[in-house]
């Protein structure tokens, strides 16, 4: 297990839980679009469910310690949900986890465009995902000042603007070690591990961190069992 802050029980019982709401959103969006049509809201509302859930999914196999490469074969599934689901209004959380986790397992591009797309859709200006997009795609010409949430992650700014790799890092890991987690203090998942509920804690991990890593080529060396940062992801070369 990666995350030991829950069992394998938990864990195995999460990962089939996410599974089966995955299928039970399946059979809900097959019988809406057939009654109502592809377009009635019922069937976004039955994907906006699913994107969470398959997010949740993939959060819990990490967690788990399931191999990298079978968490990459999800991916094209939680686009389509992206892809029909996302405004806006639905959330900087999971657009910039998806990005970041499709940035780490080296999707082909036009699965990060599909991300791209729905930010100029959407008008959604963000520092940080400028900069992920480009570290994959130097034609993503945009660059924005702004943040879509400045607590934690302005302080991404500083390790992206270091002069030297070292001091990067040195950044990187100061900003998981003292501001990812308590960044979030405000977020439903805070703590989430007390929770009783075993279909809720899915995991803690700042894929930001792993995605940014790799596009700088940092050293982080010694860092498998550091808090919240998601090793075996950002090494992954599958």
């Amino acid at each position: 297990m990666r995350d030991v802050l829950a069992t394998k029980e938990h864990w195995d019982n999460m990962i089939r839980y996410m599974n089966e709401e995955i299928e039970r959103s399946n059979i809900r969006i097959a019988k809406i679009a057939a009654e109502k049509g592809e377009d009635f809201i019922g069937v976004k509302r039955g994907y906006i469910r699913k994107k969470s859930n398959y997010m949740s999914l993939l959060n819990s196999l990490y967690s788990s310690g399931a191999p990298i490469s079978e968490i990459k074969t999800l991916y094209p599934s939680v686009v389509e949900t992206f892809s029909k689901s996302w405004t806006k209004e639905s959330g900087y959380l999971y657009f910039i986890r998806a990005v970041s986790i499709g940035i780490m397992l080296g999707v082909p591009l036009e699965m990060i465009q599909e991300f791209q797309r729905l930010t100029i859709e959407n008008d959604y200006n963000d520092y940080i995902l400028d900069f992920l997009f480009r570290g994959v795609d130097p034609s993503w010409n945009k660059q924005h000042d702004t943040f879509k949430f400045a607590k934690p992650y302005k302080f991404l700014s500083s390790v992206i603007g270091a002069e030297t790799k070292e001091e990067s890092a040195r950044l990187l890991k100061e900003y998981l070690e003292k501001e990812w987690y308590k960044g979030h203090k405000g977020e439903g998942w805070y703590n989430s591990h007390k929770n009783a509920n075993a279909n809720f804690y899915s995991g803690y991990w700042s894929y930001e961190s792993g995605a940014i890593a790799k596009i700088l080529k940092l050293d982080d060396t010694g860092w498998e069992s550091l808090k919240y940062y998601p090793y075996d992801m950002a090494h992954y070369s599958g």
